[in-house]
């Protein structure tokens, strides 16, 4: 199946476009077609590129192909678990999805950061020259793999360099389950490490961030831990207060629960009441009954902590809530989307979930993301690495 949308602002264009067939290379040119199509003539600034797994082999020979055809200023690209496009996300099937963008008079700067050439991130006055950050900057797009890209120290430090906030969407790639397995594209060279960005200026652009979990219990000071394990919350075992917070709830969020918790860890701990966007979210990895709670972040003593549970309908009821404001302005001129795999079809009951979302409350934009395994959005004035979330980038034309 091969489908497409196309959208313009003034001059600016932008088209997307989905291939699930089989073979790879069939599949990324059919993407390429569509989107030369789509431009009618005109070359664009900067094309998107997402494979599945299964055409990892043939995207770094293909991709250059795409370029050429196109006649694309640049190309970033990789390899993801699930594409997405517009309302379709093909889970478990090859498929190959992109999105070009035509901006005439928008500035864009594309980076790359990798274990032998990384970003001065021990020097942050250094950061906005490594990746073109300036004040005309209005956010900055990474995609990375997630065993080479410090992205938890990263992620914040880009956000702040400049001495104020800039939106960071994006995420990290799902392609693969070791080191060395994904593919990150830029322009015309595939690498299997490190990281890829773009920094926009001469856009506007709005990033949401929207969590798959509901709180539970009440919030605990951490008060003990070693490493990653929380061993005591408010000076009593961290075993003893997650049992009390689970024997409280309802059947249904027991059975919630025993699917799987999640840990949030506060933004802000001084605060005495939380809501929603108040926590960075972390998987818990495991329960021992004398070491603690093992969760996949490195604690603190004197943070504020809260279980969740996933929730398809808290996830759903966000979402819709965090696009409401959304309608106040107009329609994007296209969007660009990272969704936790988590938020699958096993979490909803259907695939595509939030691509549906999206391109039925923002009037049926091009959009183009990928299933990650760490999402890239906001919390508070900075950004952070999110799980369980989806993280959508909401790009429109000035005037």
């Amino acid at each position: 199946m091969l489908t497409g949308t196309r959208r313009t602002r003034g001059e600016a264009i932008a088209v997307s476009a989905l291939s699930e067939h089989p073979d790879g290379r069939t599949s990324i040119a059919e993407v390429a077609d569509t989107l030369h199509e789509g431009l009618r003539g005109a070359a664009p600034d900067l094309v998107l590129l997402m494979t599945s797994f299964q055409h990892a082999r043939v995207l770094p020979e293909a991709a250059v192909q795409l370029r050429r055809t196109l006649g694309a200023g640049h190309v970033l690209g990789g390899t993801a678990d699930t594409v997405m496009s517009d309302a379709r996300a093909p889970e478990g099937r090859p498929a190959t999805s992109g999105l070009a963008l035509h901006l005439p008079g928008a500035g864009i700067r594309v980076w790359r950061s990798t274990p032998r050439h990384p970003l001065p991130l021990s020097r942050p006055n250094d950061l906005p020259a490594a990746v073109g950050l300036d004040d005309e900057t209005r956010g900055i797009f990474v995609m990375g793999d997630p065993y080479t890209t410090p992205a938890s120290r990263m992620i914040p430090l880009l956000a702040s360099c400049t001495g104020r906030p800039v939106p960071i969407f994006g995420g990290l790639l799902s392609g693969a389950s070791q080191a060395g397995g994904n593919c990150v594209l830029l322009d015309d060279l595939t690498l299997n490490e490190g990281c890829v960005g773009v920094s926009f200026s001469g856009i506007e652009i709005d990033v949401i961030a929207s969590e798959g979990c509901k709180p539970v219990g009440q919030p605990h000071v951490v008060t003990q831990c070693d490493e990653n394990i929380i061993q005591q919350l408010g000076g009593r075992p961290a075993i003893q207060a997650l049992q009390e917070t689970v024997e409280s709830l309802a059947e249904r969020d027991q059975e919630l629960a025993r699917k799987g918790l999640v840990v949030g860890q506060a933004v802000d701990s001084n605060k005495t009441r939380f809501g929603r966007g108040d926590f960075e979210l972390r998987n818990v990895m495991g329960v021992h009954p004398e070491k603690g709670i093992a969760i996949a972040a490195i604690p603190r003593v004197g943070r504020t902590v809260q279980f969740h549970v996933r929730s398809a309908k808290a996830a759903d009821e966000d979402l819709r809530l965090q696009l409401d404001g959304q309608s106040l302005s107009s329609s994007p001129l296209a969007v660009l989307a990272t969704s936790c795999k988590a938020r699958g079809r096993a979490f909803f009951g259907h695939e595509a979930h939030d691509g549906g979302v999206l391109r039925e409350r923002l009037e049926k934009p091009p959009m183009w993301g990928f299933h990650g395994v760490g999402e890239f959005g906001p919390t508070g004035a900075s950004a952070t690495v999110h799980a369980q979330s989806i993280v959508a980038a909401m790009l429109r034309t000035v005037g």
